[in-house]
């Protein structure tokens, strides 16, 4: 996959899909599936993430989106991503052209380094244990989500067998990668919040996330 690439030098690029119903955005990320899993957008994009962006109090007011996130480390590869998004059958509602900047504002280049492999590998672990069992995914997740400061507590064991069980790309990390990442989804809860987010689809906003 090239989730493996992903530089803290790559600019990162965005496109937003409508997605105004919590089922909508499952629709869209079964549809957006061949696009991710196409050898071309692989070979044009280094990484990529999901998350779905709702409104937030006291924002200007948008539609609840599906927010695709590709990182590139040219504007060739830019411009070919982006060709090949605009062929899927999704309603985009904007995009965001290719910048080289943090993620995380003020944080230092191995801080943002980690931060862009926990969302891409998040992401794909994500779709993967979507597609063979998301409810008992979401169930799990909310465990997680629902618990203080973001925390797996009593759940950390259940949530390792499971993606263990149903995510191919977190069999294939090593002892130390795996720990690395169930240590990272605990790290900060601006981090949690992209990564329940993927399967969840539909977090509160009255939560306060701390920014990392």
């Amino acid at each position: 996959m090239s989730q493996s690439f992903v530089s803290v030098t790559d600019k990162h690029a965005r496109v937003f899909f409508d997605a105004p119903q919590l089922s909508d955005y499952y629709d869209s990320v079964a549809t957006l599936r061949p696009l991710l899993q196409n050898t071309q957008w692989n070979d044009s994009v280094t990484g990529y993430y999901l998350f779905r962006y709702q409104q937030v109090p006291h924002r200007e007011p948008r539609p609840p989106l599906l927010r695709l996130t590709f990182f590139v480390s040219s504007e060739q590869q830019a411009d070919r991503a982006f060709e090949l998004t605009n062929s899927i059958p999704l309603k985009i509602w904007r995009t965001a052209l290719p910048v080289r900047e943090h993620l995380l504002k003020g944080k230092s280049d191995a801080t943002e380094y980690r931060f862009r492999r926990f969302l891409c590998l998040a992401t794909q672990i994500g779709l993967e244990v979507m597609e063979t069992a998301l409810v008992d995914a979401q169930q799990l997740y909310r465990n997680f989500q629902s618990g203080p400061s973001y925390s797996w507590g009593a759940h950390r064991d259940e949530f390792v067998q499971f993606v263990q069980q149903h995510s191919l790309s977190f069999r294939e990390l090593s002892k130390e990668q795996k720990a690395g990442f169930i240590a990272d989804t605990e790290f900060n809860a601006t981090w949690s919040h992209n990564f329940v987010g993927v399967i969840v689809g539909d977090l509160p906003q009255d939560r306060k996330i701390r920014r990392q």
